[in-house]
């Protein structure tokens, strides 16, 4: 596991079930939005809304 990863983990672990479901809502529509294919698994999940938080 990267220092990245390790970061977006932790940082993941301290939202809600229901922050966590709003934020993939919000990035199913940003990716929808570009075209782009939805993560597969958590840790997909996990980064990609890591690095929407941090971009």
């Amino acid at each position: 596991m990267t220092d990245d990863e390790t970061r977006a983990r932790a940082w993941w672990a301290t939202l809600s079930p229901a922050d966590r479901a709003e934020r993939q809502d919000e990035l199913r529509c940003h990716l929808d939005r570009f075209g782009i294919e939805h993560p597969t698994d958590e840790r997909g999940w996990v980064m990609a809304a890591w690095e929407s938080e941090n971009a």
